[in-house]
């Protein structure tokens, strides 16, 4: 049998130093550092060290020898099934050395979800830049989205959905990339097509047509040339 440290009554059981108290577990479990009264299962209460723009309460480290990957982490879990069928990761967040150079202190955070059946996988990275990755471990930009299905929606629950690129100080673009001609803005209205505008599959030219395989309505080719109602 191993040693048992507590109280025989709904009395919480409190440790303390220099005559303070610093860890209370009460009756029902809920243990608090620098708090008597803890309201979850876990509470810590105490000033935040600064370092940077960092504020922090606790700190999670990882003993693994240093390389790419590793730091510290925290595992979400629960049941699957009623109060049984328990999965400790949920989700994970991890904050880890962003490479293998020894002494080279560059982090990143990630941001794990899983499949059913499946382990986790990074869905979202925050490199040492800032930059932010979804679907993808190497963003090149402040957002940076990779995806085999529709990467990205913006919807509002009232009239006039709007999206602004704005620059402060000069030129704003918005860039359309595709291996094989086939790039532009596709505009619907309840999921049906009604405008298309740009290259399309295998045409070396801007066109404006009634959705992607429709006619087409207005024509600039490679050389310059303009036609409206004729390619």
């Amino acid at each position: 049998e191993g040693l048992l440290i507590g109280t025989l009554t709904a009395d919480p059981l409190i440790l303390g130093t220099n005559n303070a108290a610093r860890i209370t577990i009460l009756s029902g479990g809920n243990v608090g550092i620098g708090v008597a009264a803890p309201y979850y299962p876990f509470n810590v209460h105490g000033a935040n060290i600064t370092y940077g723009d960092a504020r922090t309460n606790g700190l999670f480290f990882d003993t693994t020898s240093a390389t790419t990957g590793t730091g510290g982490g925290i595992a979400l879990g629960g049941y699957t099934n009623g109060t049984g069928g328990a999965v400790y990761h949920f989700g994970n967040i991890q904050g880890i050395k962003e490479n293998s150079t020894a002494g080279n202190s560059a982090s990143a955070m990630l941001f794990s979800t899983k499949a059913n059946g499946a382990a986790p996988t990074v869905k979202m990275r925050i490199d040492s830049s800032g930059n932010v990755g979804i679907g993808t471990a190497s963003p090149n930009y402040a957002l940076d989205i990779e995806s085999s299905t529709a990467s990205m929606r913006v919807r509002k629950t009232a009239n006039d959905c709007e999206v602004v690129i704005e620059s402060s100080t000069a030129g704003a673009w918005t860039t359309y990339k595709s291996p094989n001609f086939y790039c532009g803005a596709l505009y619907t209205i309840n999921g049906v097509e009604q405008w298309a505008a740009g290259l399309l599959q295998g045409v070396d030219r801007w066109t404006v047509r009634k959705g992607r395989s429709g006619g087409e309505y207005f024509t600039i080719t490679n050389s310059g040339k303009v036609g409206i109602g004729t390619d």
